[in-house]
């Protein structure tokens, strides 16, 4: 999602949208580490209980994909209402797939990544 977005910010030349798309990436980096760590931190602990979540991890990345898609949606509402009122719009089909695909294996990728990380921490 981060990088549906950017390609969208890229097509717009919004430049100033980089910042943004480094701390959502840090923020990614951020929730996965701390729901890596043992002993989970209280905040990671207190949401697991709240949601009934028996792999924090997911739950927090997808709750955390949710503010940033609402986010992202606020970034660009005005140059979208625009281009709704003045053009067609381009098809959106393509590069939404091509970037859940890839969403998808990056998601996958990493969650092995860290499990065999952690697997190497635990053994030494």
């Amino acid at each position: 999602m981060i990088l549906y977005s950017a390609l969208n910010s890229y097509r717009l030349r919004r430049w100033l949208d980089v910042p943004i798309y480094l701390l959502a990436i840090a923020g990614v980096i951020g929730v996965m580490i701390a729901t890596t760590t043992n002993p989970l931190p209280e905040a990671v602990q207190w949401f697991a209980q709240a949601t009934g979540a028996r792999q924090p991890m997911y739950t927090m990345l997808r709750v955390y994909a949710v503010l940033l898609w609402g986010g992202f949606y606020l970034l660009h509402r005005q140059q979208h209402r625009s281009s709704n009122m003045l053009t067609d719009l381009p098809s959106a089909w393509i590069p939404c797939l091509v970037c859940t695909v890839l969403g998808v294996g990056m998601t996958y990728g990493t969650a092995h990544a860290t499990d065999f990380v952690l697997a190497l921490m635990v053994s030494k």
